[in-house]
């Protein structure tokens, strides 16, 4: 009778075990690991350049600027004509350099103009197409970068611009590297040609 009630203790232990075995012995469940964030860049500078809607108002632009450029040339052309003579006559120097204030201020005042008239449009399709190719590719987050060393950026800039520059001095973000896998700049300017109706 004892072995009988001996091996039934046995089996009960053995059945408590089981159940309760795996609960004491199991770790704590670990939370899945969230899905990875995925990053995209965009060179915008690129994409304003390829923009058909950007490019049409530039030309614009340019057109309505060429006169006041012109006489912006002639009256810089007068100064250092009047400058270089034997007795310059500074009086006449001081006006033509407030003549040529006049006309660069008009210049500013016409490209902040149409800018404000223009550009908010430009910015709408680029956004739509930006956020298209983002959700299409599964990007959660996409930056904007420009690249210190385009010539064409350059070229607006009064003191040399690199990209460490950019990144140490002026606290702005720089693509050292940009795999094409990540970069949405050709599909967004791909996006923004004009289809045939």
């Amino acid at each position: 009778m004892k072995h009988a009630l001996a091996a039934s203790s046995v089996l009960a232990l053995l059945a408590i075990g089981a159940l309760v075995g795996p609960l004491l012995l199991a770790q704590a469940q670990q939370p899945a690991a969230p899905a990875a964030t995925k990053v995209a860049l965009i060179n915008v500078r690129a994409v304003l350049k390829q923009n058909a809607r950007a490019k049409a108002f530039q030309a614009q632009l340019e057109e309505t600027i060429k006169p006041f450029k012109a006489k912006a040339k002639q009256l810089a052309d007068e100064i250092d004509t009047l400058a270089a003579a034997k007795n310059p006559n500074q009086q006449l120097i001081a006006f033509q350099k407030r003549e040529w204030e006049k006309v660069n201020a008009d210049i500013l005042r016409l490209i902040e103009d149409t800018h404000k008239a223009h550009m908010p449009a430009v910015w709408n399709d680029i956004n739509r197409a930006i956020d298209m190719a983002s959700k299409h590719y599964g990007f959660q987050v996409v930056l904007g970068y420009g690249n210190a060393d385009d010539p064409d950026v350059a070229a607006f800039q009064t003191i040399k611009s690199s990209k460490t520059r950019t990144m140490e001095e002026m606290g702005c973000t720089s693509a050292l590297y940009v795999h094409a896998s990540v970069d949405l700049t050709p599909v967004v300017i791909e996006m923004l040609k004009p289809r045939a109706k």
